[in-house]
């Protein structure tokens, strides 16, 4: 029975969470727009599905945003390994690609994961993964986004998920909104 992850993934993780960690008061020293969004997914492992959630902040740099995220999930399985409770938590770069009306995000993260399976009491293992969102800008700074991400757990059974969800992005880190002039003519 593993409980603990080790090798080289987990320490990747490892290093790149502190180059994260170390890195992220100089970007939010020169951001221009701190943001973050609130995301509801659905993961699907191995013929499992759960749910969970991630909260993403982060400094924007122009289209450029780098931070971290944090979150919680449970994938129920009638397999004692698969089933698993988890907290993943770690650093963030995205980068949203204006097409007028819509931003096009796509997503990049790492770090670690925490958490629990019915066949191990304690599990602990590096994750990677990525993915797109298509934000629709709202009144207020926010933008309500659809999109898909796929992550890789490393360590204390390794395993990839598919994580539809829906996002609600805050900041000023939002997609433009298109600009509608009016202009009216009188007629003499």
């Amino acid at each position: 029975m593993r409980t603990l992850a080790h090798g080289p993934v987990l320490s990747l993780a490892i290093a790149a969470l502190a180059l994260g960690l170390v890195a992220a008061p100089a970007s939010e020293a020169r951001a221009d727009d701190p943001g973050g969004s609130i995301v509801g997914q659905l993961y699907v492992s191995d013929g499992d599905v759960g749910g969970g959630g991630m909260i993403d902040v982060w400094g924007a740099i122009g289209p450029l945003r780098l931070g971290g995220f944090f979150g919680v999930a449970a994938v129920p399985s009638g397999r004692d390994w698969h089933n698993r409770t988890m907290m993943p938590a770690g650093v963030h770069v995205s980068l949203a690609i204006d097409l007028s009306a819509v931003d096009l995000v796509i997503v990049a993260r790492g770090g670690l994961w925490g958490g629990a399976s019915q066949e191990a009491k304690m599990l602990v293992g590096g994750l990677v993964g990525g993915g797109a969102y298509v934000d629709v800008a709202l009144d207020g700074g926010i933008a309500l986004g659809a999109g898909a991400e796929v992550l890789g757990l490393f360590g204390g059974g390794d395993t990839w998920a598919v994580i539809p969800g829906l996002r609600l992005t805050w900041g000023r880190a939002v997609p433009s909104t298109p600009s509608v002039e009016i202009t009216a003519e009188t007629s003499p």
